[in-house]
């Protein structure tokens, strides 16, 4: 996998945020070639064994994107660089797949929603105290948004 400067990878690519806020364009088989260099007895879900890295796994497709993560692994500079993503993306939809155990798949509208989500996943995580510049878009977005809780993404 490599770092991939912004404005130079495919659209579709898969990206993973690591923990120093990097995105790494990587695909399927890159992935699972990397996590079993690592951990050659895992389970055979490669991007469960990322997350539990602390990174986040982002999955844009043509209208939206799924957003994997396990929020009390991850950390506030990860998580800041997959907002930066999930922005740049600016897709119909996102949805957000919290992976760790219990965690549920939402879909927003939009990405604003989506990222206050992973923002207040990471608070109760106790990783993140909320951020203040967001107050204001809260209730924004919680009037704009549609939210559905979905069973399994």
């Amino acid at each position: 996998m490599a770092s991939c400067p912004k404005g130079h990878r495919a659209a579709l690519q898969e990206l993973l945020i690591d923990d120093h806020g990097e995105t790494w364009v990587a695909t399927a088989e890159e992935i699972s070639t990397w996590v079993r260099s690592f951990r050659p007895c895992h389970d055979g879900n490669d991007i469960l064994e990322i997350l539990k890295l602390g990174f986040i796994h982002v999955w844009p497709l043509p209208q939206w994107a799924i957003v994997s993560l396990w929020p009390e692994l991850v950390n506030p500079v990860t998580m800041t660089g997959a907002i930066h993503e999930i922005a740049t993306l600016d897709k119909e939809w996102t949805f957000i797949w919290d992976r760790s155990p219990g965690g549920q798949c939402e879909r927003f509208a939009g990405y604003m929603s989506a990222i206050i989500r992973i923002e207040a996943l990471m608070a109760a995580a106790g990783k993140v105290e909320a951020y203040s510049e967001y107050a204001g878009l809260k209730e924004a977005a919680a009037r704009f948004s549609q939210t559905e809780l979905l069973s399994d993404c």
